[in-house]
């Protein structure tokens, strides 16, 4: 079918809604907010908090962010280290702290245009969208990972521009009710359009769809590099307190971790375990050592062991503190 037809993208707003209706993750806390002062706020929250993270993990730590910082004014007057100890565990802490500086740029509310959400920290066009449809009820069109996935195998395009798929995203739009239309994408694309072996028999789209029949192709995948990198932390004990070093580094900025060592310095040191840890583009294998701390670099600080959960920890350094101290 042509979607470029009215008669048929009215088809195809029909068996959209009527899968949602039927499939949709509809109980997910920031999906229920229609009347919710705060709305807007929460969908913000909810938006950051699901960037390259799964639902299944980010609703608990939603329901626990919104009861610490139930207003975008609260978020704004908290102290960063209290925002990055409430974000703990979730990982990416960049989307913490710039959540935490938008909200103090915005004043009482999150603006209604997308050139003024685009112009906070850490808002790219799809977040924008998503804020104005699910926060603001304005009828918007976004594109993410996994609508653009959808959209791909829709028009059939291996290798399809950003313009190209707003472009598609603002032509399939249902006005009438982009919030049920916008969320139906969003599920299909996680539930149905997988990356791999797509649920294509059970797709509401399929008659829709021009490159079911070579799903691989679109969009074609992207090779993805890694680097393999060894570090070796100190663990350093005085009394009941342990040392730590709060980074300054863009990726842990304001997060506490184990001082590091050169790998080399580690090798003759007792070895309390050794375990793998991934972010970005590394995989690191971590050792954690003994240390006497003298010759440490960065500022380090000695943190009673009572008083760790009360600072924002990286996972890096949970991790490593498990081998020496189980309930870190």
């Amino acid at each position: 079918m042509q979607l470029s037809h009215a008669q048929n993208r009215r088809a195809f707003h029909a068996a959209l809604l009527e899968w949602y209706a039927q499939n949709g993750r509809l109980g997910l806390p920031w999906r229920n907010l229609h009347d919710d002062a705060q709305r807007a706020y929460k969908v913000y929250v909810s938006e950051i908090m699901l960037q390259q993270t799964q639902v299944q993990v980010v609703v608990p730590y939603f329901a626990r962010f919104i009861a610490r910082f139930e207003s975008l004014q609260e978020l704004a007057s908290a102290q960063q280290e209290e925002v990055l100890r409430q974000w703990q565990g979730l990982g990416y802490y960049t989307r913490a702290r710039n959540m935490h500086k938008a909200a103090q740029l915005c004043g009482a509310s999150l603006p209604q245009s997308m050139d003024a959400l685009l112009r906070l920290p850490g808002i790219g066009r799809y977040t924008a969208g998503a804020i104005l449809c699910f926060g603001f009820a304005q009828p918007v069109s976004f594109v993410d990972a996994n609508i653009r996935r959808v959209l791909a195998r829709l028009f059939a395009l291996p290798n399809p521009r950003a313009s190209e798929l707003e472009e598609k995203a603002q032509m399939l739009l249902n006005r009438e009710d982009s919030f049920a239309h916008n969320q139906a994408l969003l599920d299909i694309g996680a539930a149905v359009c997988l990356p791999k072996n797509p649920a294509c028999s059970a797709c509401p789209l399929l008659r829709f769809c021009k490159g079911a029949s070579a799903w691989e192709r679109y969009p074609e995948p992207k090779r993805k590099t890694t680097e393999c990198k060894h570090i070796a932390l100190a663990f350093v004990r005085r009394g009941d307190c342990v040392a730590l070093v709060q980074s300054r580094e863009r990726l842990y900025h304001g997060l506490y971790n184990l001082p590091e060592i050169p790998p080399q310095a580690a090798e003759n040191r007792l070895c309390f375990g050794s375990f793998k840890h991934s972010y970005t583009r590394y995989r690191l294998d971590v050792s954690v050592c003994a240390h006497d701390g003298k010759g440490l670099a960065g500022d380090v600080v000695f943190v009673p062991i009572a008083k760790l959960d009360s600072i924002p920890l990286s996972s890096l350094c949970r991790k490593a503190l498990g081998f020496v101290l189980p309930k870190a």
